[in-house]
């Protein structure tokens, strides 16, 4: 080894030479400036060819740096073995060489000659760093470490790179791979078996013995601990079997002959990855060279499956003592479960005990039929079964109510009465716990099932009582004394309630409402008063408050920022006193004379220090002190001034000993002085430093604690002048505020009290609603009652008649026709006894709508339950008043439900009368054609076309009119709806043939005669109502004539032609005397319209007469068809129809009898009227007139109008007509003055 550095570098030139390939080098430093080159990414190809490497050096640019490299280590080489002289003057250059082979001073290993550079370079720095050599350098030594050092990092730097390059070759890559990857596919193998092995004797898997809540399946559970004793057992064989497997497997990682270990790397390991892409490899492979500090591991591999193998049985014993000491463990807790579990057992049963023995309550089987079949009836119809049925039902619920106490004192008495006993283990507390609260939860069923069916019984026992009142209201109902008394009482209820409606509730109501408005008006006015009272104080004292917290928060954030700098402060004195003490022992052991600002900072001493500006300037000059002396690696003229000075000063230490030692000084007070520091609490008292305050920073702890102090005095004045205030505005705002609250006590109580008056009123006037609706439903109940009842009366009499012959039917018919004539459906509905009373269908809208109301009424106090709920008078009051709208309401439902309820009433009814009517007018009507039978038989026997007819017109006419009455009632039933009865007719009619041959040719000579009466009467100037008995001639004998057109009898149709004659004749008079009647001629043979025919065209027929006001009046109301008399009398009959369907079988039937229907009724007043009329007008004296008013005047008593005068339905009652003929009678007098004025000739 050279002796001296200069020897060495000669070495290091001969050795580059060597390498580049012996040829000689001379000085050149082209290319040597760009020290770029070496940050190029340079990666070795070779490694992974089959990578992209479009963005990395090619071969040429490796090539390139790697000559240059060679170049510049032999420049350093050539320039510094010259000596020391050449070696500073040539600086420049060397320092270039450096620089360009990398930013470290050493070269980038990346290919073979680079390698063979950097060992060159290598034995060069070992042979540099040899004390020896190191001693033989001739420079200060203070240069000479700071050369020492230099070199190591270059040595470890060079030692490094070059063992990267080594571990990279594709020699050893490939069998560092190669080792990785069977080491990690072996112990996996290895590891995959030992867990399959060992898993299947895992204790962690009997911990699912523990798993879930205790129960008291304890013969299971001691299944279980017998598993674990045998666990032992089951442990070795597992173990046994690895071991035999671990054999194998050891032996056959032998055979691979596989080294004990490699050197690796990031890249070797991602090559060893197969889930590792080229792209991802290349990434690796770019960091080899050109990563600072690239980490080369040795990767065990031999040594590791060896060691892999040895440690198993060790694992195994270790595997199986922890296994066992689990199990241990495991066996200890499932026996406390076990245990527990036999508690547990014991509990559920004496629980289940305590449960089943309260056995339900047996309802008799009767009443459980009852319960179970609600739809069923309950008895007959019955007050005694009722009243029976109750009895027992109220047993039952007796019984319930009794084993309900029993229960409700087992439900609150159950968890005393059945205590959790001793656990070995408290976790299990809640499966007791549990245990209990589902044997309470049978307990509950059984309380809800006998609350069940106590509400059950109740319904039952509820339905039954409103079945016994349902059957005591139909009892009452059936008697009129029942229904008035049943009427009574809803009407004494009906005046109570509205007597506690206008007499307690509104009265109530009106004066709580004037308190509730007298408050409410008062009340703004009193509140602003209390608060004008005290809201200046308060305002003012809120104002204070507001300014003085306002102040407190800055104080606060004050404080905070100071207290966050103290641990800042300490935190920065922390990080100063440990730097402190590292530079104070690196400047103890300091054996050169100048600062070592590799290892004390500057910048960091001046800032730990925190001295004033002339230590700080000190400090400083001391630093470019050394800085300079250090330049050229001590070859300065500072240097050796500096070393001549320490080395020649005889008497003490040099000045610069001296200055080191003042900076060592330093460094121990300001030590002194942090530990001083880093004792104070800036939150107590302020205390103040002991020493050097020439070393006080900025923003020490002194200073922070002293404003910390400052500031928390100022805030807890502060906060004292808050409290202080505070506590006056709490006194004066409560004082303020109990005021307020007296007066808003005194509108909430009033308030209140206006809400239960309004309430109660509310209730009252549906109470009263209900009462009156309740009435009128008895009243439409009882309607129905009474026309039922008529009903039933007309059933009795029409079986009756069926049951007697014909002449008792006909004589009992006679006894009952009148009321059978009362029994009228709308009149019985609708019936009033005054203007008050209200109809059958006023009633039904009524209650209809009544109800409505009263679900709306109901409804809306929903709402108001909450308040309701407080008062128990009006909750009591509330629950009647349901309970009763529920009654109705069903009432009014089964009106509804029942064959003639409420909306089926008037039909249903009609329909059953009309049908009762037609039995008994089907069963009057045989009779009536029998007693006509006999009537032929027994009167006409030998009356014949042939019999001789009477002489004198008298007799004729009273034999006309006595066989008439046997033809009339015959016609009757030509028609008739009952085809028997027709048939009766027929073989009657058949019989009474000869009598009929008799009685028309005796007729026809009658009309004959009257017809030739007429006129004769015309011609002797008698024509005082000759016309209208015309008119009522050709109405009573049109159809009778008519019928005879196509008789075959000449006799018959010679005495039709005769009369054809006179018919002609009196056409021609009746023009004559009414001249402005439209033209029509006498039809005797065409039948009489049922209509009243359009008025025609007149007819000028010659020279118009004056008419008298009298026959004007004839003509206008008795004329037939157009006079008004005949027109009411049609239009009456149009309209009153179905209510004279319903009386016209008694006037068909009953004629003959005298029995007459209204319209006939009316019509034979305007025939008699008539008469009385024709009186008049023949003779217009006083006497006769005020004979016609009085008839007028019977009629208008007789006929009542159905509405009152100056309604517009009273213009079309008969009443109104008769009243404006007796007005135009009363003018009559008047008017024939007025005609004599006017027509003389008349005279």
């Amino acid at each position: 080894m050279p002796s001296d550095i200069f020897a060495a570098l000669n070495k290091l030139k001969k050795e580059i030479v060597e390498i580049n390939n012996r040829q000689e080098l001379v000085e050149n430093r082209e290319g040597l400036d760009d020290t770029k080159m070496s940050a190029q990414m340079f990666v070795n190809r070779e490694l992974l060819p089959e990578a992209n490497f479009v963005n990395y050096p090619d071969n040429k640019a490796v090539a390139e740096y790697s000559n240059l490299a060679l170049q510049a280590v032999w420049n350093i080489a050539h320039y510094a073995s010259r000596g020391y002289a050449s070696a500073i003057w040539n600086q420049k250059a060397i320092v270039e060489a450096f620089q360009f082979l990398d930013e470290n001073w050493v070269p980038k290993i990346i290919d073979e000659q680079t390698n063979q550079v950097g060992l060159a370079l290598q034995t060069f720095l070992n042979t540099a760093l040899d004390e020896e050599v190191l001693d033989n350098i001739t420079i200060p030594k203070g240069v000479k470490d700071g050369i020492r050092q230099t070199l190591t990092g270059l040595q470890k730097k060079l030692e490094h790179r070059l063992k990267v390059y080594e571990t990279h070759t594709p020699e050893h890559v490939s069998t560092a791979v190669k080792g990785i990857q069977v080491k990690r596919d072996s112990q996996a193998a290895w590891k995959q078996n030992m867990d399959e092995t060992f898993d299947k004797v895992n204790p962690q898997m009997y911990y699912k013995y523990f798993q879930g809540p205790l129960n008291s399946d304890y013969a299971e559970l001691e299944k279980k601990l017998e598993v674990l004793d045998g666990y032992s057992k089951l442990f070795d064989e597992a173990a046994e079997s690895f071991r035999s497997y671990n054999e194998k497997w050891n032996k056959a990682n032998l055979e691979k002959k596989l080294p004990p270990k490699v050197s690796a790397s990031a890249y070797i390991f991602s090559l060893a990855d197969e889930n590792q892409t080229s792209q991802e490899n290349l990434a690796k492979l770019s960091e080899v060279y050109n990563k600072p500090n690239y980490k080369i591991l040795d990767e065990n591999i031999g040594i590791s499956l060896q060691r892999t193998y040895n440690t198993t049985e060790d694992m195994i014993n270790y595997l199986k003592q922890n296994n066992l000491q689990i199990i241990e463990v495991q066996k200890q807790l499932l026996q406390e479960y076990i245990t527990d579990s036999k508690s547990l057992f014991d509990f559920e049963k004496s629980l289940e005990q305590a449960v089943s023995s309260l056995k339900p309550v047996v309802i008799p089987e009767e009443i459980q039929s009852l319960i179970d079949n609600p739809e069923h009836s309950f008895v007959d119809d019955q007050i005694d079964s009722y009243d029976k049925l109750i009895k027992q039902i109220e047993s039952s619920q007796a019984k319930l109510l009794e084993h309900q106490k029993l229960l409700d004192t087992k439900v609150s008495n159950f968890e005393t009465a059945n205590p959790i006993p001793s656990l070995e283990t408290k976790d299990h507390l809640s499966a007791f716990e549990k245990a209990r609260s589902d044997a309470g939860e049978k307990l509950d069923l059984k309380v809800k099932a006998n609350k069940d069916q106590i509400t059950t019984i109740k319904a039952l026992l509820d339905k039954a009582n409103a079945k016994v009142v349902d059957l005591h209201y139909e009892q009452a109902k059936q008697s009129k004394m029942g229904r008035k008394r049943i009427l009574e009482e809803a009407g004494t209820r009906t005046k109570e309630a509205f007597k506690e409606m206008h007499e307690n509730s509104r009265p109530r109501e009106v004066s709580a409402k004037y308190q509730s408005q007298l408050i409410h008006q008062r009340y703004p006015a009193a509140v602003q008063t209390i608060k004008k009272q005290y809201s200046p104080q308060i305002r003012a004292l809120e104002e204070q408050i507001g300014t003085i917290k306002a102040q407190i928060p800055s104080k606060e954030d004050g404080l905070e920022a100071i207290k966050s700098k103290s641990e800042q402060r300490k935190e920065l004195l922390q990080t100063s006193l440990e730097e402190l003490k590292q530079y104070q022992t690196v400047l103890e052991k300091e054996q050169g004379l100048y600062m070592p600002s590799g290892q004390v900072p500057k910048d960091r001493l001046i800032k730990n220090l925190e001295c004033n500006d002339e230590i700080a300037a000190f400090i400083d000059g001391m630093y470019v002190n050394e800085q300079t002396a250090a330049s050229w690696y001590g070859f300065n003229r500072t240097n050796l001034y500096n070393n001549y000075s320490h080395y020649s000063s005889l008497l003490g230490p040099s000045d610069l000993e001296a200055d080191l030692g003042d900076v060592i000084d330093y460094i121990s007070r300001k030590i002194d002085l942090i530990d001083q520091e880093m004792k104070i609490d800036v939150t107590v008292e302020a205390i103040s430093p002991i020493s050097s305050p020439q070393l006080l920073g900025e923003g020490n702890l002194w200073k922070l604690q002293e404003e910390y102090q400052g500031i928390k005095q100022e805030k807890n004045k502060l906060e004292a002048e808050v409290k202080k205030t505070e506590e006056t505005l709490q006194s004066l705002t409560a004082t303020m505020n109990e005021e307020l609250n007296s007066l808003e006590s005194r509108k909430i109580a009033i308030d209140e009290r206006l809400t239960f008056a309004t309430l109660e009123e509310k209730i009252n006037t549906i109470d009263h609603g209900l009462a009156m609706v309740s009435s009128d439903s008895h009243l439409l109940a009882f309607r129905i009652e009474e026309v039922i009842q008529a009903q039933q009366k007309l059933e009795a009499i029409s079986e009756e008649i069926d049951k007697m012959e014909h002449g008792e039917a006909l004589k009992y018919y006679e006894s009952v026709k009148d009321e059978i004539t009362k029994i009228n459906v709308d009149d019985m509905m609708n019936h009033r006894e005054n203007f008050r009373d209200k109809s059958g269908a006023e009633l039904q809208k009524n209650i209809g709508n009544s109800l409505k109301a009263l679900v709306s009424n109901l409804d809306k106090l929903k709402s108001e339950e909450n308040n309701i709920d407080k008062s128990e008078t009006l909750s009591s009051k509330l629950k009647r008043v349901r309970d009763n709208f529920e009654a109705l309401k069903e009432r009014n439902v089964k009106l509804k439900n029942e064959p003639v309820g409420l909306d089926f009433a008037v039909k249903k009814l009609q329909e059953t009368n009309a049908g009762l009517m037609t039995a008994i007018n089907d069963s009057i009507a045989k009779h009536k054609l029998a007693a006509l039978e006999e009537m032929l038989q027994s009167k006409y026997p030998e009356l014949n076309g042939s019999s001789v007819r009477p002489d004198t017109k008298e007799d004729r006419d009273s034999q006309i009119r006595e066989i008439e009455q046997f033809f009339g009632p015959l016609a009757e039933f030509k028609k008739h709806t009952n085809e028997s009865i027709r048939e009766k007719y027929q073989h009657i009619s058949k019989i009474a043939q000869p009598l009929k041959e008799y009685f028309i040719p005796l007729k026809l000579d009658v009309i004959l005669e009257e017809t030739s009466g007429f006129i004769e009467r015309f011609h002797s100037r008698e024509r005082h109502g000759l016309l209208a008995e015309i008119k009522q001639f050709e109405a009573r004998e049109g159809t009778f004539l008519n019928e005879l057109k196509s008789s075959d009898s000449l006799e018959i149709q010679e005495k039709l032609k005769l009369i054809k004659n006179n018919e002609n004749q009196l056409a021609v008079q009746k023009d004559i005397l009414s001249p402005d009647s439209p033209d029509q001629s006498l039809e005797f043979f065409s039948p009489a319209p049922d209509a009243i025919p359009e008025e025609q065209p007149q007819r000028e027929t010659g020279p118009k007469l004056e008419t008298s006001p009298i026959e004007s009046l004839m003509d206008k109301y008795f004329t037939d068809r157009s006079g008004v008399f005949p027109q009411y009398l049609a239009e009456r009959a149009h309209k009153f129809w179905l209510k004279d369907f319903f009386r016209s079988f008694a006037a068909l039937t009953f004629g003959c009898f005298g029995y007459k229907t209204d319209a006939q009724v009316r019509e034979t007043y305007v025939n008699e009227l008539t008469d009385v009329f024709e009186n008049y007008k023949k003779d217009s004296s006083e006497e006769n007139r005020l004979q016609l008013l009085d008839k007028i005047d019977i009629g208008q008593d007789q006929f009542s109008p159905r509405a009152k005068v100056g309604e517009e339905r009273y213009n079309e009652s008969l009443h109104s007509k008769l009243q404006d003929l007796k007005k135009s009678i009363s003018e009559v007098p008047e008017q024939e003055v007025v005609i004599e004025l006017q027509s003389p000739q008349m005279h």
